[in-house]
């Protein structure tokens, strides 16, 4: 699921020109060529990515934990337990926050699946509004 971090930032960066074409009918021939993004379609597709992230980040924690318990304490585990209850515990804020908007959604996933892909590097409970 991280290696869609770049897939994300494409969709971000077609909102982005989407909110920023001018609203009087005048559009460039670059966004003519380029297919709009179905803003409906997206929304499906963030909420079952975001339900399936929060399903492995929840089963990555039940492992790791039940692990924690059989074996002599493993730094590199306890690290990645502990980034991911992190990550978990801002991915559940941010689906809980129904008035963001499709733009700040995405925004939030591209960050956590940057955590992700970082080995957690940079978790801070304040990272994501």
């Amino acid at each position: 699921m991280v290696r869609t971090e770049h897939a994300f930032q494409l969709i971000r960066k077609e909102l982005v020109e989407e909110f920023d074409q001018p609203k009087g009918g005048e559009t460039s021939p670059a966004a003519d060529s380029s297919p709009s993004l179905n803003r409906e379609e997206v929304i499906k597709l963030l909420s079952i990515f975001e339900s399936r992230l929060s399903f492995l980040l929840l089963q990555s924690i039940k492992l790791l934990s039940s692990t924690k318990k059989k074996t002599s304490n493993n730094i590199e585990e306890d690290g990645l337990l502990k980034s991911n209850k992190q990550i978990y515990s801002q991915l559940l804020r941010a689906t809980a926050n129904k008035s963001a908007s499709l733009l700040e959604r995405i925004d939030v996933i591209i960050h956590l699946l940057g955590q992700l892909a970082h080995g957690g590097s940079g978790v801070s409970s304040g990272a994501v509004q």
